[in-house]
């Protein structure tokens, strides 16, 4: 949303391609005309009780005038996929999601090739709860005493979807298969976007972001963390680098869910620095930046000397373990009964809500 940076360096074309990239099928795929039924269903998937834009018009709105505006609507979203172009007052109103939603159904059959196991949001057949059983088998042993050094890094993105660089974005869409086409719809969606403040019950003048995504957009969010994924795995072929404790046959240096990072690896000097060296690239390149005010490290089996060492280095805080990871609290201890309440908390409630819902 806020001013792109100066120069940043581009991102490793090399290190893209290391991975899967689109087969000329799937590229077709994405480019299929669009049909009206398919708008249609678009609109009518949308939450409803929210306000697109400045207009205030819900998404009730459309659909229950939809006999008067149909024929409006559907020319302006044809017109946009055969131009790439869409008009300044769309990107600040509520239609300017009807274009923005128009293939995210192809993108969904595709983001399962491109993306490898340790990111799980958003892809069909993955779930938050491999990334939790996989993060809890990591640490419950960092309780025990004559440990390997071993440490895991948890990464807070400072305003993660705010912060993607345009530029960045459109180099990995390129590199990752993504059509020409394709990407010019995208990245009019993304860049043309305007915003206006409420202030004193009155709207300011709209002005333009220069970065950034919106968080309904996780797909893109997951092609940019792809890189990330790609630069460790280049990591993990230096002979130098170590794995942390049982990670070296799967060959896994990180989980990702969205914007929630953990970073792994053995406790030593030289693999700290690859890993680091491997996130700060990424960093460079995305704009994505770690908030080192609430990131942590933690360490089990690590010297003192060497814990301050690798601190410093980081320039993270030391974290103890027992903290929430995607909602759920992990610990190398088995959880007592009040550690585990804000999760029945929490489902308490949801329960009540759904039984609210039955009754009315």
């Amino acid at each position: 949303m806020g001013s792109a940076a100066s120069s940043l360096p581009s991102p490793n074309i090399e290190v893209i391609r290391s991975g899967p990239c689109l087969s000329y099928h799937q590229k077709c795929k994405l480019t299929t005309e669009v049909s009206d039924l398919e708008i249609v269903a678009a609109i009518k998937g949308m939450p409803l009780d929210k306000t697109p834009g400045v207009d205030g018009f819900p998404i009730e709105f459309f659909i229950q005038h939809w006999s008067l505006i149909k024929t409006d609507v559907i020319d302006a979203v044809m017109e946009f996929l055969k131009t790439g172009r869409m008009l300044k007052a769309f990107s600040c109103t509520a239609i300017s999601l009807v274009p923005k939603v128009s293939t995210p159904t192809q993108v969904k059959r595709v983001i399962g090739t491109l993306v490898s196991p340790a990111q799980t949001a958003f892809i069909e057949g993955r779930s938050i709860i491999d990334n939790i059983m996989f993060s809890h088998e990591l640490l419950k042993w960092y309780s025990r005493k004559g440990l390997s050094p071993r440490c895991v890094m948890k990464i807070d993105l400072r305003k993660a979807y705010d912060s993607i660089e345009w530029s960045f974005l459109k180099s990995v869409l390129a590199e990752l298969g993504f059509p020409f086409k394709f990407i010019q719809w995208v990245m009019e969606c993304i860049s043309s976007v305007s915003y206006s403040l409420v202030l004193f019950g009155g709207l300011t003048k709209p002005f333009k972001g220069r970065r950034g995504i919106r968080q309904g957009d996780p797909y893109l969010f997951v092609n940019v963390m792809e890189y990330l994924q790609r630069e460790l795995t280049q990591v993990g072929q230096n002979k130098d680098f170590k794995f942390h404790p049982r990670c070296k046959k799967l060959g896994v240096m990180h989980i990702c869910f969205a914007d929630d990072l953990l970073m792994f690896c053995k406790a030593d000097m030289i693999s700290i620095q690859l890993l680091r060296g491997a996130f700060q690239r990424f960093s460079d390149a995305s704009g994505l930046q770690a908030n080192t005010e609430k990131s942590q490290v933690y360490m089990a089996g690590v010297k003192p000397n060497l814990k301050q060492e690798i601190l410093t280095t980081l320039g993270y805080l030391e974290g103890s373990i027992h903290f929430n990871y995607l909602g759920v609290p992990l610990s190398s201890k088995k959880l007592t009964i009040t550690q585990c309440l804000p999760i029945i908390e929490k489902v308490t409630e949801k329960l009540r809500c759904w039984s609210a819902k039955l009754f009315d």
